[in-house]
């Protein structure tokens, strides 16, 4: 497959797919519309996947836990942000409307849990329980993110060394893009053959991390030029015990679940790491 013909195929998929999420005044009303009723969206949800009852309580007392430091090293432009989904009944609501996870997922495997009050999207494990990441509303209703991810959205946040959140969403809607049209040429698709097409923009302190087309290589373009409303959308992915081989070899996690200080940046992702066969069949020069 050339570049050139990849390119155009890719040009006519994010064509069809930017009807669904396009300028951002749609996507802050995708963000918002969360009264749709299980039919409607198709969703697959479980009773066990909405941690309730510990909510009530804390929902209403939670106010004056004091703010959590150490993290100086993440930017302004992130940690003021707090999320709106503060409140059990935004996130039933939403878990309502949208697929989230995997058909094959057993009950009792992930909780999807609010935000408390002190809580960031740059935070770590801190005294939380369980093991968990976060997640922004938009990777599902606009990228059709689900959880677990697959191997390649795990290697392609392995490599870059960032969480979820910290891969900006319009990183995250590349990536989804291609893994589908990769997909749709019977094609395992590689995260370095990914990786070859973009470089990594970085920023001190840390933000979140974009992935920028190279020079003459671009594949998919922009839904918007300035996505703006997602930042305040995310909430908790708690991770059952007995279901940790979804996202840890062992005890080490497939990709970092928390906000990292050192993601990668590359100007070009080197070519010894993608196979022989990838690289005849994207047309990688030496």
């Amino acid at each position: 497959m050339s570049s050139s013909s990849t390119s155009s195929s890719l040009s006519h998929f994010t064509e069809s797919t930017s009807s669904v999420s396009s300028g951002s005044a749609a996507h802050k009303a995708d963000s918002e519309s969360i009264g749709m009723s299980k039919e409607a969206s198709g969703s697959k949800v479980r009773e066990d996947h909405v941690d309730t009852a510990s909510w009530l309580a804390a929902e209403v007392t939670e106010d004056n836990l004091p703010y959590r430091t150490r993290y100086e090293w993440a930017s302004s432009h992130v940690t003021r942000h707090f999320s709106k989904y503060r409140w059990s009944s935004m996130v039933e609501s939403y878990v309502t409307a949208y697929r989230i996870f995997t058909d094959d997922i057993p009950d009792g495997a992930l909780s999807i849990e609010r935000y408390s009050a002190i809580d960031n999207v740059w935070h770590g494990q801190e005294d939380h329980g369980l093991d968990f990441f976060f997640m922004y509303a938009c990777l599902f209703t606009n990228s059709h993110v689900c959880v677990p991810f697959d191997e390649f959205t795990i290697g392609v946040l392995r490599t870059l060394n960032a969480s979820s959140t910290q891969l900006h969403p319009i990183s995250w809607a590349s990536l989804s893009a291609f893994r589908v049209l990769i997909e749709m040429f019977r094609i395992k698709p590689s995260p370095y053959v990914f990786m070859r097409f973009y470089s990594s923009r970085l920023s001190y302190p840390v933000r979140w991390l974009s992935l920028v087309s190279q020079s003459g290589a671009a594949l998919f373009t922009p839904f918007c030029s300035s996505y703006k409303y997602f930042k305040n959308t995310f909430f908790k992915i708690s991770i059952s015990p007995a279901r940790r081989h979804y996202f840890f070899n062992g005890e080490t996690p497939k990709f970092p679940l928390y906000w990292t200080r050192d993601p990668v940046g590359y100007l070009s992702w080197p070519r010894s790491s993608v196979i022989e066969d990838d690289k005849k069949m994207f047309n990688i020069p030496d």
